[in-house]
């Protein structure tokens, strides 16, 4: 996280962010354990 800090790219960002996402998708989809589709 320092490096972000350190160096604000739109790419390490981007990268940060999808890594957050699907992090947080998959903590709410083990968490509710249901079929999206």
């Amino acid at each position: 996280i320092i490096t972000l800090h350190s160096k604000p790219d739109g790419r390490l960002s981007n990268r940060e962010r999808l890594i957050s996402v699907n992090f947080l998708l998959n903590c709410v989809c083990r968490h509710s354990h249901t079929p999206t589709r």
